[in-house]
């Protein structure tokens, strides 16, 4: 079945386009929560959520998981300040993001939701 998968030119195009889009959210993402990651060509980014939050990766994956979301810790490869996060669908990327932003940067989701809609008039 992977071999099939692979001869079928679309469905690779397709795959890599949808695993493009969901690591620029989630760059996207942790660049706004001042998180910092190394690069990635792959379907994973590895993130230093020490550096970042202050948590072990262990630490940071106890309090997602509560939420609903696994990311994994990379303690077993000797990275316990680090977190592997696994690129999904543009929902499973959203739900991920939420979870972290309510877990980890409360004040700022707050503050946004707080803030005054823009008084803008459309043109018509």
């Amino acid at each position: 079945a992977a071999e099939a998968a692979l001869a079928d030119r679309a469905f690779v195009k397709k795959a890599v386009k949808l695993n493009q889009q969901g690591m620029a959210q989630w760059e996207r993402a942790l660049k706004d929560f001042s998180v910092p990651y190394w690069p990635s060509q792959g379907n994973f980014l590895l993130v230093d959520v020490q550096r970042g939050l202050g948590l072990s990766g262990a630490e940071a994956f106890d309090r997602l998981i509560r939420r609903g979301v696994i990311l994994r810790p990379v303690t077993n490869y000797g990275l316990k300040h680090a977190l592997r996060i696994s690129i999904g669908n543009a929902e499973e990327n959203r739900f991920a993001i939420r979870a972290w932003s309510e877990e980890f940067h409360p004040k700022a989701r707050a503050a946004k939701r707080a803030a005054p809609k823009s008084t803008k008039k459309k043109k018509k």
